[in-house]
C-alpha cells in the first residue's frame, strides 16, 4: 500500500485550477509539463497581478498529477526575501508499467526588485514512493530577460539529490554577487523527474535572488505536513509557504 494514500482522494476533489494575487504590476506565472521530448501541457498560465498563487492538476494515459501549487511574489521586494518563487506538488504518478521522465518547467517574469549585486539560492526537496530507481534533478536560474523558461542567466547549475529512505533534499550552490540590471526580469526552475513503473513522488522546490546572502528554504523534510492545510488553499497554506522564506 502506498504511503501517499491519503492524497488521493482529497486532492482530486478540490477544484482543478485556482489563482490568487494581489493588486499590482502584472506576474506571468507558468507551469508546463513534457515527456518523451514533447511538451503536453502548460498547466498553469497565469497572467495575473503580482503575487499569484495558482494551483492545478493533470491526468494522461502515462502520468497524473493530483494537485500542482507555484506562487510568484513578482515584482519582489527590494529587502529580504527579494523575488522568490516556488512550487509544490501533490501525487505526481507513474500510470505505466516501465520508466517514465517527466519534465516540469516553472517561470515567473516581471519582477522588479532587487536589482543590483544579488543573490540566488535554491532548494528542493520532496519524497518518493521507493528510492529505487527514481530519480530528480533540479535547476533554477535567474535571467536579466523576461523569456518564459528561460535559462541563459545566472545559474547554481543542476543538482541530483540521493534519495535517503525513498526521501531527498538538497540545496543548490549559492551564486552570489549577480548583477542583476534588467527591470523587469525572470526566475525559472525546472525539475527532470524519472520514475520507474507505477512510481510516486511529491516534490517542492524554491528560488530566491536575495540582495544578500539568504536561505530559501520551501521545507522539503515536511512536505506531508504542507498538505495538512491544503483545504483553505488561500490562507493557511499561502501563509505558510510565504514562512518558509528564512534567513
Amino acid at each position: 500500500m502506498s504511503r501517499f494514500k491519503f492524497l488521493g482522494v482529497g486532492l482530486l476533489a478540490i477544484v482543478a485550477s485556482l489563482t490568487f494575487s494581489a493588486a499590482e504590476a502584472n506576474a506571468n506565472l507558468k507551469v508546463r509539463l513534457t515527456t518523451i521530448g514533447l511538451i503536453e501541457n502548460e498547466i498553469i498560465n497565469t497572467a495575473s497581478t503580482s503575487g499569484a498563487f495558482s494551483a492545478s492538476s493533470y491526468d494522461s494515459n502515462r502520468y497524473g498529477i493530483s494537485l500542482i501549487f507555484a506562487e510568484t511574489n513578482a515584482p519582489g521586494d527590494p529587502n529580504l526575501p527579494g523575488a522568490t518563487l516556488s512550487l509544490t506538488s501533490g501525487q505526481i504518478t507513474n500510470k505505466t508499467g516501465g520508466a517514465l521522465s517527466i519534465l516540469i518547467e516553472i517561470s515567473s517574469t516581471d519582477y522588479t526588485m532587487p536589482l543590483g549585486l544579488t543573490h540566488l539560492n535554491s532548494s528542493v526537496g520532496g519524497s518518493f514512493s521507493s528510492p529505487v530507481g527514481n530519480l530528480v534533478t533540479f535547476q533554477s536560474w535567474a535571467n536579466n530577460d523576461q523569456i518564459d523558461y528561460g535559462t541563459a542567466g545566472y545559474t547554481g547549475g543542476a543538482i541530483s539529490p540521493v534519495p535517503t529512505l525513498a526521501s531527498f533534499s538538497q540545496d543548490s550552490p549559492e551564486v552570489t554577487n549577480m548583477n542583476m540590471t534588467a527591470s523587469p526580469f525572470s526566475i525559472v526552475m525546472k525539475l527532470s523527474i524519472t520514475l520507474q513503473a507505477h512510481g510516486v513522488i511529491l516534490i517542492n522546490s524554491g528560488a530566491a535572488v536575495g540582495p544578500g546572502s539568504s536561505s530559501f528554504a520551501p521545507e522539503p523534510a515536511s512536505l506531508i505536513g504542507a498538505f495538512a492545510g491544503i483545504p483553505v488553499l488561500g490562507g493557511y497554506w499561502l501563509k505558510r509557504r510565504k514562512a518558509s522564506v528564512s534567513i
